[in-house]
């Protein structure tokens, strides 16, 4: 190995009573190799209802900053099927326009897409809604006729249908949330499993055969794996989807905790089932997670520790879209009738969405995926269970040594961090900084960095003094 540039980053109020600081001279090392690649970063992520919180606020600036793309439609309300079709009894045409009420949920989805976000349906219904619009089990219901509503919903805000939208904003369509919510209390779903096996096979093929060029796919189940156990919604549906060739392109799962060890369980475990089903063409998508509910730890470093381990997990476990759950305290709070949760806290300070320091780390990371595209495979020790790391670079020309690594830190006995970026370019100039989160302070801190230029035969290291637990962010580039 050459020789090593070794800079001194200090980074401002790190110190301060925002942590827990240990004297361990052995520093948390971190490699990361710009030819040590790991493939393009495909990786969508966004918010679940919204650009709007329930309060009245709107983030759409700050989501658009973070590069948060996707707006789920789930509890929107105005998107149910009972109110985009108010016939309960499904007894009337559906292919009349007379007979939907797509009023409220246009207003709800032009602002979506006048905002630039990209709208990921949800084709069914919301909290307020019980048993999923549906009656009991052993009771009939005309399931053909709810089939056909869900195509004249895609017909009408993809395709214009009954005076609709144009543009075929919609790629996904997902079907159906939570059927097996035990604390929904048959919410979303009332009936047996196999009826719902018929509903979401039955919506497949129809929304494949009117557009097959559109991602369809389910079901938003709650409990996929790793807490107890399979079931009939996760493994049972998945096993039925392959039975009967039901044309899935996604199987969507939630998640709320903060053990980020049972998010890769999960993704880990949903990818090889849905591998060994034979459908290694569907795609993983999580479309509700969150570290906590109803928690203080939301605002807390440890949280945003947490919220940043989750995202690496996520990607390196190969998920592919991941909706986080819900936008605003508020949301929550109206059916809690406590303080809620979520990205933003528009609660504490009336009419204004405040940040967490979760959401720095939600920005920080959006930083990431919108400036890089070549994922890469920071090298962190077997021994720090407690830390987390992606890293990216940009994809080529010196766009490609543009480099951004964020670290998770939920736990560690080292104060420092000893960062080694190999694989820049010698003779060539660059800049570096690093910003942090932690309990010092709710924002993320200010830039502080320098210059280098590297000497033949050098890489770049980079010291960081750390408290745990908390988030740096480093962003290196050539000058």
């Amino acid at each position: 190995m050459g020789r090593i540039a070794r800079l001194s980053l200090l980074v401002s109020l790190v110190w301060c009573d925002g942590g827990t600081v240990v004297n361990s001279a052995t520093p948390l090392t971190i490699g990361v190799n710009l030819n040590a690649t790991k493939g393009t970063l495909d990786f969508l992520y966004g918010v679940d209802h919204g650009p709007l919180c329930d309060s009245g606020v709107d983030v759409t600036p700050q989501l658009q900053s973070f590069g948060s793309s996707l707006i789920r439609t789930h509890d929107s309300g105005v998107l149910d099927w009972p109110v985009l079709f108010p016939h309960p009894n499904l007894d009337v045409s559906t292919s009349d326009p007379a007979n939907y009420n797509f009023g409220p949920g246009d207003a709800y989805f032009e602002k979506i897409v006048n905002s630039g976000f990209e709208p990921y349906f949800r084709l069914g219904t919301s909290w307020g809604q019980l048993g999923g619009g549906l009656p009991p089990a052993g009771v009939p219901y005309n399931k053909s006729a709810l089939i056909d509503v869900m195509v004249h919903t895609v017909m009408h805000y993809n395709d214009g249908w009954a005076n609709g939208f144009t543009g075929k904003s919609v790629r996904f369509w997902e079907i159906w949330n939570e059927p097996d919510s035990a604390l929904s209390d048959g919410r979303f779903w009332n009936r047996t499993a196999e009826d719902f096996y018929d509903l979401v096979d039955g919506i497949a093929k129809a929304v494949k055969a009117y557009d097959a060029s559109l991602q369809v796919g389910t079901d938003g189940v709650a409990l996929a794996t790793g807490i107890n156990g399979h079931t009939e919604y996760s493994w049972g549906l998945i096993d039925e989807i392959a039975k009967r060739n039901t044309p899935i392109d996604f199987y969507s799962w939630h998640a709320y905790t903060d053990n980020v060890d049972l998010y890769t369980t999960i993704a880990t475990d949903v990818r090889q089932k849905l591998d060994t089903s034979g459908l290694s063409h569907v795609a993983s998508h999580i479309t509700e997670w969150f570290p906590c509910i109803l928690c203080s730890e939301q605002d807390s470093a440890k949280g945003a520790a947490t919220f940043g381990s989750t995202l690496a997990r996520l990607v390196d476990a190969g998920v592919k879209v991941a909706t986080l759950y819900p936008l605003c305290s508020n949301d929550e709070n109206n059916r809690t009738g406590g303080h809620g949760w979520g990205l933003f806290d528009d609660e504490t300070v009336p009419h204004a969405a405040t940040w967490r320091r979760l959401t720095y780390v939600y920005q920080a990371f959006g930083d990431l995926a919108q400036t890089t595209e070549t994922l890469l495979a920071p090298a962190v020790p077997s021994t720090e269970i407690g830390v987390d790391a992606i890293a990216a670079r940009g994809q080529s020309g010196t766009a490609s040594e543009v480099v951004k690594i964020l670290v998770a830190i939920r736990s560690t006995n080292s104060s420092t961090i000893q960062l080694n970026v190999s694989g820049l370019s010698q003779g060539h100039t660059y800049r570096w900084s690093a910003e942090s989160v932690s309990d010092a302070a709710v924002a993320i801190q200010p830039d502080t960095g320098g210059v280098v230029t590297l000497a033949p035969q050098e890489d770049l290291s980079v010291h960081i003094p750390i408290v745990h637990p908390s988030v740096v962010y480093v962003r290196i580039a050539p000058v």
